[in-house]
């Protein structure tokens, strides 16, 4: 089974109040690269032996586990679409045992078949600790009351901020989505501190407030807000802070890795912060998969390392 983490002792107790695993969120350069080796080479190794269509497409490369043998070597790996995904619908690319998997979720399917993502429980004690790093960046505390509003179905939203609140130890009120009458009066009633929410949702509830008479800022006590799944620009995140009154924060995921969870912004507000620990990016040309400055037009590509 793969590594899944290497923590801090003592992992609730917060050094800094920005943080949920200091010793983690402070890895020197060196130290990250290291433990993503590992990690990555730990990856490629479970994967040839255990999934038919990953360990076909190596060999077709002539690539074999043992010529990962750097970071730089990441980039010989081949890539993986959307399309190899719906191929190997629903179970192929799984990596365990079916009797393993202890929870699956899938995109919507939209635009084809649906992408599937297989948790084991190792898998899932990752999915909330990287969304309690999140959650702690995005300000939540033990002593809040936060407010859950994404759905908690096959779309991650909803699942991903659950478990990091557990992990944190907050006042959950997992509402799901909709029923936005009643999510304003839970709010009110409860003592809400904290949202999470998709972007749109936020003026939504908005809207649905002033309908029931209620001021957002003054009969509220939402004051920070963990917010994702939509693109959204400054602007759009500065309007949420001024009809709410809130910190507004923004966090990035993809069904792919994991779900929600695999980056957010700090109170500084001017970039993501990527757990490293548990993700590998690379920054390439899109067209020939060489490497290239973030200023170039690019593509990123993630690895999970502990997935």
């Amino acid at each position: 089974m793969l590594e899944t983490m290497d923590l801090a002792d003592g992992l609730n107790v917060m050094v800094d109040k920005h943080m949920f695993n200091p010793k983690a969120e402070t890895m020197k350069r060196e130290e990250i690269e290291k433990l993503q080796l590992r990690r990555l080479k730990q990856t490629v190794k479970y994967v040839y032996e255990r999934i038919p269509f990953l360990r076909e497409r190596f060999l077709g490369m002539g690539l074999r586990p043992d010529d990962i043998r750097k970071l730089e070597d990441a980039r010989k790996l081949p890539f993986m679409d959307k399309d190899d995904l719906r191929q190997n619908y629903p179970f192929g690319l799984s990596a365990v045992p079916l009797r393993e998997v202890v929870e699956i979720h899938a995109s919507s399917g939209t635009s084809g078949t649906p992408t599937v993502e297989l948790y084991t429980l190792g898998d899932i004690d990752v999915w909330g600790e990287c969304m309690a790093r999140c959650e702690v960046m995005s300000g939540l505390t033990k002593d809040d009351v936060f407010q859950i509003t994404p759905g908690f179905g096959m779309f991650v939203g909803g699942f991903g901020m659950y478990y990091g609140a557990r992990k944190i130890g907050a006042t959950i009120v997992p509402t799901g989505a909709g029923f936005s009458e009643r999510q304003i009066q839970f709010a009110k009633d409860f003592g809400t501190t904290m949202l999470g929410s998709i972007v749109t949702y936020t003026f939504r509830l908005a809207e649905v407030a002033k309908k029931l008479s209620i001021d957002p800022i003054k009969d509220l006590k939402i004051r920070k807000m963990i917010v994702g799944a939509e693109q959204w620009s400054l602007e759009t995140k500065n309007r949420i802070r001024q009809i709410w009154n809130a910190d507004v924060y923004d966090v990035y995921g993809l069904t792919e890795m994991q779900g929600n969870g695999t980056a957010n912004d700090c109170y500084i507000h001017d970039g993501m912060h990527n757990w490293f620990d548990h993700f590998l990016l690379e920054i390439i040309d899109p067209k020939t998969g060489v490497p290239v400055d973030p200023e170039d037009k690019v593509e990123i590509v993630m690895t999970t390392l502990t997935k």
